[in-house]
């Protein structure tokens, strides 16, 4: 099935155009970045003649994606908050047009089938989803290194390492920390995949689907333990505000999935699809 989805993603001009459009938006934000700082600075550093130093230049993973903590991280806010849309457009879409032909899990499963489709559709999604968002942030992160080689600035965040065990360690291990939150956060966002394809396979219609799996998200980003601070790295919080955002999304996507699981195979047990 990994096989298949990735053949059906590669000639899907919808689903690649939606990878494209990441891919440029990672693209521009280390060159807003870029341009704002590195170039802007050594400008000026002409222009008045004074010393050049990378003390007054990012450190590359200041700039990255995930950080979203320069001027050119704007465009990480849209792609955030619109998360559902773009699992929706690369990949479980076709859940959704397969759903309205009568194509979907139902025809395939009378319920022995049921289990095995479910667990094998879902692992596939939440490796799919993982993977190419990990493949964007290695991406982001090499790209970052090279227009910011050698940069130091952690834009005086140095100053709030005492009230935060976590930032603190995030500064000491910058690069070990962007590459663990990039493994984490391409989990969390290949978990989030799997919610929105049981949603597709209970609601079936885009109409629901699209403002459902938005609702959800919106909630988990906008609630008191926000999922945003697990995602971005090197912000003020120290690790009780951390691990309470990441448990409280593990447990609302896992309730959800494991509800719409059991409600899947229930009515695949006992309704009789034609």
């Amino acid at each position: 099935m990994l096989s298949s989805e990735l053949t059906a993603i590669k000639h899907s001009k919808r689903s690649m155009l939606s990878i494209l459009f990441l891919l440029i938006a990672i693209i521009l934000g280390e060159a807003f970045s870029w341009y704002g700082n590195y170039y802007l600075f050594w400008d000026y550093a002409r222009y008045k003649h004074i010393a050049l130093s990378f003390k007054n230049v990012y450190h590359p993973t200041m700039t990255t994606f995930l950080a979203g903590n320069t001027s050119g991280q704007f465009l990480q806010t849209m792609i955030i908050w619109l998360l559902p849309m773009y699992l929706l457009l690369i990949s479980t879409q076709r859940l959704v047009e397969q759903s309205q032909t009568e194509s979907n899990y139902v025809t395939l499963s009378r319920s022995s089938k049921i289990n095995r489709y479910l667990v094998t559709s879902q692992l596939t999604q939440f490796i799919v989803f993982m993977g190419l968002f990990l493949v964007l942030f290695i991406f982001d992160f090499l790209l970052a290194e090279l227009l910011f080689h050698n940069g130091q600035s952690f834009m005086d965040l140095e100053n709030s390492t005492k009230y935060s065990h976590l930032l603190a360690l995030e500064m000491h291990h910058p690069n070990l920390t962007y590459l663990a939150y990039s493994v984490i956060v391409s989990a969390a966002f290949g978990l989030f995949a799997v919610v929105v394809q049981v949603l597709v396979l209970i609601l079936k219609r885009p109409i629901l689907v699209y403002p459902v799996s938005l609702g959800i998200w919106f909630f988990m980003v906008a609630m008191p333990a926000s999922s945003t601070y697990f995602i971005q790295p090197f912000i003020e919080y120290d690790w009780g505000t951390y691990l309470s955002a990441l448990i409280s999304y593990l447990l609302i996507c896992g309730a959800i999935i494991v509800g719409s699981n059991l409600w899947l195979k229930l009515r695949g047990k006992y309704v009789y699809f034609s």
